[in-house]
């Protein structure tokens, strides 16, 4: 009873953009309806009573009906995509198209204040999933880039996916956790709103919005609770932390990245640190004691994050590329950085960093360098060069599809600049 009340309040919502029907086109003897299983036409019928257009296919074992609402025909902006599983009849997805002026404001607000405030909006969605939380998607693009932005309706990025042609979000059906993982939630963290679940080999992640938090919880193959991480701000740190860092050896390194790590064992601040002579991960736990984070990070289903890493939730894919490309490569860690899925691991006594698009495309690796390890030619390019004054801050090589090289950022002064050069010292 309580997912069929789910299936006509979903329906309520989007029904707001639906009017009257055509019979004939919803009849189960329609072409359109061969493999959609007659348990998916009752639940369709019942939720979304006047579509009109239908289409429908059946995918990787879901039946998908596109169709059409109230206030436009077809091939306005205005269609609407539901999936259902097809043997069980259940509803599990609806994506529709939506107008800026059908958004929540405090969607809007957040847009116009992050940092993709002035690229240009190309389209808006409405996803919402059974037991999730309802997202809006704004596709947005710069010059060549594109990246789709995933807000809950108050307002808050959940997610950003760069350079995604998947527009059917089919990858974004919501997997079923075993119970003793939506247990814990529920018991721990009872008023959390579930944005996606992650189910893979090495365990299950799911992301929940705790108030205005985003915090991802990890789970090992057998349910376990492994460790709930919540990315943190330097000016949302207690002023003891803050104090710690400040007075420690690494007070000069560039801060990348902090997230706060809660687990069985304790509770720590891990900061991703950036300098000239490499980069550094370090915890500071909640009583001040600095340790390194460990370098090298296991595919171990159930690990100790404080001391040995995270399981591989990585999927299958991106597994084998990383195996045939970086062979002998060990996984450290997964999360997203400006819209890429980014995958650390450890290879030829490096870490490195392996990006990948939305759809699931490779990118680019990097990986850090010290300035004495570069070739001599990048180095002689530089000291012949306009920039032999300045000071180098921080050393990348990047490797990707269209060549090699690397980076330096260096600055001079209040002047800061970032320069390319190849294996041979070439300036790009």
């Amino acid at each position: 009873m309580k997912k069929y009340a789910l299936f006509l309040l979903a329906a309520a919502s989007l029904n707001a953009f639906a009017s009257c029907n055509d019979d004939d086109d919803r009849h189960e003897s329609n072409p359109q309806w061969n493999g959609v299983s007659e348990m998916v036409v009752k639940t369709f019928n019942e939720m979304y009573p006047d579509a009109k257009n239908i289409e429908w296919e059946v995918r990787n074992g879901y039946a998908v009906a596109e169709f059409y609402t109230a206030s436009g025909a077809k091939g306005d902006d205005e269609n609407t995509k539901a999936w259902f599983d097809n043997q069980l009849g259940d509803w599990a997805m609806t994506e529709s198209d939506v107008t800026s002026a059908n958004i929540p404001q405090a969607v809007l607000a957040a847009f116009e204040a992050s940092e993709y405030a002035d690229w240009r909006i190309d389209d808006i969605d409405m996803v919402l999933r059974n037991g999730m939380e309802l997202v809006y998607v704004l596709e947005v693009e710069q010059g060549e880039r594109d990246i789709d932005l995933y807000y809950s309706e108050d307002g808050v990025l959940v997610k950003s996916i760069a350079g995604s042609v998947n527009n059917d979000y089919s990858d974004f059906i919501p997997q079923q956790p075993t119970g003793s993982v939506t247990d814990w939630i529920a018991s721990n963290y009872p008023d959390a709103r579930v944005v996606d679940i992650d189910v893979e080999d090495g365990g299950t992640e799911v992301e929940i919005l705790d108030g205005s938090e985003l915090r991802e919880v990890l789970f090992n193959y057998s349910g376990s609770w492994v460790y709930t991480k919540t990315e943190m701000r330097w000016n949302r740190l207690p002023s003891a932390i803050t104090q710690v860092f400040q007075s420690s050896d690494y007070r000069d390194y560039h801060i990348d990245d902090i997230d706060f790590y809660q687990t069985e064992s304790g509770s720590f601040y891990r900061f991703d640190l950036e300098s000239r002579d490499g980069d550094i991960k370090i915890d500071i736990a909640t009583d001040g004691q600095i340790t390194p984070a460990s370098p090298v990070i296991g595919t171990n289903p159930d690990p100790n994050p404080g001391t040995s890493g995270t399981p591989g939730m990585i999927g299958s894919d991106y597994q084998s590329f990383i195996e045939s490309t970086y062979p002998g490569a060990r996984i450290l860690e997964r999360d997203y950085d400006d819209g890429y899925l980014e995958i650390e691991i450890w290879h030829d006594g490096r870490e490195k960093k392996v990006y990948f698009d939305g759809s699931e495309n490779w990118v680019f690796t990097k990986c850090d360098y010290r300035y004495g390890e570069l070739p001599e030619a990048v180095k002689a390019a530089i000291s012949g060069s306009q920039f032999a004054q300045y000071h180098v801050d921080d050393v990348e090589m990047i490797e990707s599809q269209s060549g090699t090289w690397f980076t330096l950022e260096l600055e001079r002064g209040d002047r800061d600049v970032t320069v390319r050069i190849d294996a041979n010292g070439t300036i790009l």
